[in-house]
């Protein structure tokens, strides 16, 4: 991986076929609402986050898939059990104030963290 990393190469052929896999699963994963999931395991230091990141990088760039994209982004050394990542996942989409089916929130905050769906609704 370090030869990968120090040699100059375009990024798409940093990662290759691993690249091109999970941006197509997210891809149909945020335009057609499938139900994936994606698990990427390897050392420290291999190239997870990057990969990941890179990958985001290319979906934000897609149309499509940027009217549909929400992103959270949880840390496994601090959301160490579901409820405290459940808390962590409402903060970020600023969904504090969910009472049952309903969600309160501050109008003036939320368009302007989600323009697209707000102008839908209205």
């Amino acid at each position: 991986l370090r030869e990968r990393f120090c040699r100059h190469c375009a990024a798409g052929r940093l990662f290759g076929m691993e690249q091109q896999h999970l941006l197509e699963l997210l891809r149909r994963t945020t335009v057609h609402g499938e139900s994936n999931s994606a698990l990427l395991i390897g050392p420290r230091g291999s190239g997870k986050s990057a990969l990941l990141n890179h990958v985001l990088k290319d979906l934000r760039e897609m149309e499509q898939v940027r009217e549909n994209l929400l992103e959270v982004h949880l840390n496994g050394l601090l959301q160490t059990n579901d409820s405290v990542a459940l808390k962590e996942i409402t903060r970020q989409l600023q969904l504090e104030n969910v009472v049952g089916d309903k969600v309160f929130v501050n109008v003036s905050s939320f368009k302007n963290t989600f323009p697209c769906y707000f102008s839908r609704w209205v």
